[in-house]
């Protein structure tokens, strides 16, 4: 629950940035990629973000270079 409530947060926190902006679009293609991205079966890039046998600093570096390659908006 506590998930979905963040979620929902940011999302609108995005979408508000988005309006102002200018770039919604953008960042709702954005976010279809990553969605699609952490929906792949083959790749298990949540389960893989949130195994705590990772080191978080690990982690980190690993969604950073995925919002890069998505070209997500700093």
């Amino acid at each position: 629950m506590k998930q979905t409530i963040i979620a929902k947060r940011y999302a609108r926190a995005i979408f508000t940035l988005g309006q102002e902006n200018g770039t919604v679009d953008s960042y709702a293609e954005t976010l279809s990629t990553l969605a699609d991205l952490f929906d792949d079966p083959e790749l298990e890039v949540a389960a893989t973000l949130v195994n705590p046998l990772y080191p978080l600093e690990a982690r980190h570096k690993v969604m950073t270079a995925i919002a890069e390659a998505a070209g997500a908006d700093a």
